[in-house]
C-alpha cells in the first residue's frame, strides 16, 4: 500500500505540476473489500448467456466503468500490527500518506506518537479545494473518516461525528456545551480536543448513513421529500423515520444547520436540491439517509426506493463542490457495503442441522434468504428464500452500483478529463469470496445444483457414429440441444 499510495501522490502531484493555475478534479473512488473475484463476477454478470456473445473476442462486450480506468495494479494492505487488516488503517495510508503503515482501529492517527496524522482532503481544503464525503456505509464509519477525522479507536463515531462539523476548538467545545446536551461542559480529559490537522477545516459535502450519530437517543427524524411532505412506507402504510442513539442527547443535525449545512434525508430531496445555494461562500451539503448503512442496492430497489444510489449521491457531490470552489475539489466516494455481503458470505452458505442445533455448510446457487444482504447471520433451517434473487446477485449488485458512481464521475468530468483524476482502490479485500461456479439452470451437468464449473461442449455420440467410428453431423453440432447463449461450444 506504501508503494501504491506513493504512486498516486506522484500521479497527484503530477496533474498539479501540469495544470499550477487551473481548476483541478479529483475523485478517490474505493469499493471496502473489493478484491479480484467480486470484479470478476460484475464482470461475468455484464457479458455472460448474451446470445451470440465471447467473452473476449466480442466488439459488443460489455466491460467495467473501473477497466476503462488508464492503469491497473495490485497492492498489500496489511496494517502495521497485523497480517489483517481493518478499513481504518487500509483507508488512513490512502488518506495521509503515512510513512509505513498505522495500526488496526486507528483513524489517521499514529498510536506509538499520540499524534493525529494530516489528510490528502485536509491538504486539499487549506489549499482552497472544495472537499466532500460519499459512502454507502455510515459517514462516521472507518473508510470515510479516515479522511476527516482523527482517533485511535475507529468505534468512537459519536466524536468522529463531532469532529466532522467543526472547524474550530470552539465549535468542537460548543457540541459538549450546548444547552440540549446531557454531559455538558465540555471535558478534555473526556471529550478530547479537536485534533489539530483539523482546524480550519470544513467539510463541504457528506453523504451517506448514519444518522444515529448526528441524532440523540430516541430522536424521530422524519424522512420527508423535496416539498417537506412525509414519505410513507408503500410495504407498511406507515411514515419513514430513522432515528439517533447519541446519549450526549445533542442534535448535531440541527448544530450542523447553525453552521452553514443543509441537511436532506430522501432521495427525492437531495435530487431536487437548489444547487445555486452552493456557491463559494454558500451552504455546505449534509444528508443522512439511514441510522446505519444504507441499503444494499438489491434491498434499496426492492423495499427503500426513498434512498439514493451511490452514482446519484456521487452526481449531487460533484455539483456541489464544483459550485463550491472555483478551484477544484477532492472527493472520496466509497462502495462500502461490498464488504459486508462478503463478511455475511452472501452466497455462500446456508443453515443446516448438525444434528442439535443449526450450523453453517458451504453451498453455492442457491436464492438468498428472506430478510436482505444481512439475513444470514440471523437465518435458521425454516428461514424462507426468496423465489429468484441470489447471495451472488447481491454482491454483483453492489459491485454494479460502485462501478455506476465511477461511470457517473467519468461522465459529468469528461469535458475536462486533462484536468481531472479519477482513482480507485480498495482498503482491503475479504478474503473467501470465489466465483466457484455458472448458474445452469437447465442442469446440465445432471448434479442437482443448477451450477456447472465449466462450460460444456461438444460431445461425440457414439450410439449415432457410423461405421467408421466418425460422429453423425447433427449429433456434434449439439448434442445437448441448448441455445448457443448457455454454453460455449468452441469448434466443431
Amino acid at each position: 500500500m506504501k508503494r501504491f499510495f506513493t504512486l498516486f501522490s506522484i500521479c497527484l502531484l503530477t496533474v498539479v505540476a501540469l495544470h499550477a493555475q487551473k481548476p483541478r478534479q479529483v475523485i478517490m473512488y474505493i469499493g471496502d473489500g473489493f478484491g479480484v473475484a467480486p470484479k470478476t463476477a460484475a464482470r461475468m454478470a455484464l457479458g455472460q448467456g448474451t446470445e451470440g456473445k465471447r467473452f473476449s473476442t466480442d466488439p459488443n462486450f460489455q466491460v467495467l466503468a473501473l477497466d476503462k480506468l488508464k492503469f491497473n495494479t495490485m497492492v498489500t494492505t496489511h496494517s502495521k500490527n497485523s497480517w489483517i487488516t481493518d478499513s481504518g488503517p487500509g483507508a488512513s495510508v490512502y488518506a495521509s500518506g503515512q510513512k509505513g503503515k498505522v495500526d488496526n482501529e486507528s483513524i489517521a492517527f499514529d498510536v506509538q506518537s499520540n499524534t493525529a496524522v494530516q489528510t490528502v482532503l485536509e491538504a486539499a481544503k487549506k489549499a482552497g479545494y472544495a472537499v466532500g464525503l460519499v459512502t454507502t456505509t455510515r459517514v462516521t464509519h472507518a473508510t470515510p473518516a479516515s479522511f476527516a477525522s482523527h482517533t485511535w479507536f475507529r468505534d468512537l463515531e459519536d466524536y468522529i461525528a463531532a469532529q466532522f462539523v467543526s472547524s474550530t476548538q470552539a465549535q468542537y467545545e460548543a457540541i459538549y456545551n450546548d444547552a440540549t446536551s446531557k454531559i455538558k461542559p465540555y471535558d478534555a480529559n473526556r471529550d478530547w480536543k479537536l485534533p489539530d490537522p483539523k482546524v480550519g477545516i470544513e467539510v463541504d459535502v457528506i453523504l451517506g448513513g448514519g444518522s444515529r450519530h448526528f441524532f440523540p437517543s430516541g430522536y424521530p427524524d422524519t424522512i420527508v421529500d423535496k416539498t417537506g411532505k412525509a414519505i410513507i412506507n408503500a410495504a407498511t402504510n406507515k411514515i419513514v423515520t430513522q432515528g439517533g442513539r447519541r446519549n450526549d442527547g445533542v442534535n448535531l443535525v440541527t448544530i450542523s444547520k447553525g453552521r452553514g449545512y443543509t441537511y436532506v434525508n430522501s432521495r427525492d430531496a437531495l435530487l431536487n436540491l437548489d444547487l445555486t445555494q452552493y456557491g463559494p461562500t454558500g451552504k455546505k451539503l449534509l444528508g443522512l439517509f439511514n441510522p446505519s448503512h444504507v441499503n444494499y442496492e438489491q434491498d434499496r430497489q426492492l423495499s427503500a426506493s426513498w434512498e439514493p444510489s451511490l452514482s446519484e449521491m456521487t452526481e449531487i457531490a460533484i455539483k456541489v463542490l464544483q459550485a463550491k470552489s472555483p478551484k477544484g475539489f477532492f472527493l472520496i466516494v466509497e462502495g462500502g457495503r461490498i464488504d459486508h455481503l462478503e463478511h455475511a458470505n452472501a452466497g455462500g452458505i446456508s443453515v443446516i442441522s448438525n444434528g442439535t442445533a443449526s450450523a453453517y455448510t458451504v453451498d453455492s446457487d442457491r436464492p438468498a434468504y428472506v430478510g436482505g444482504g444481512d439475513a444470514n447471520y440471523s437465518a435458521t433451517i425454516s428461514t424462507a428464500r426468496l423465489d429468484s434473487i441470489f447471495g451472488s446477485d447481491y454482491l454483483i449488485k453492489e459491485v454494479l452500483a460502485f462501478n455506476y458512481a465511477v461511470e457517473q464521475g467519468r461522465k459529468l468530468l469528461a469535458s475536462n478529463t486533462t484536468e481531472t483524476l479519477i482513482f480507485s482502490s480498495s482498503d482491503h479485500e475479504c478474503g473467501g469470496t470465489a466465483v466457484v461456479a455458472l448458474h445452469d439452470e437447465s442442469d446440465l451437468q445432471a448434479n442437482l445444483t443448477k451450477a456447472r464449473t465449466y462450460a460444456a461442449g461438444p460431445k461425440q455420440n457414439n450410439l449415432n457414429a457410423s461405421s467408421s467410428g466418425s460422429a453423425t453431423a447433427s449429433a456434434v453440432a449439439n448434442p445437448l440441444n441448448v441455445k448457443r447463449g448457455d454454453v460455449d461450444f468452441g469448434t466443431t
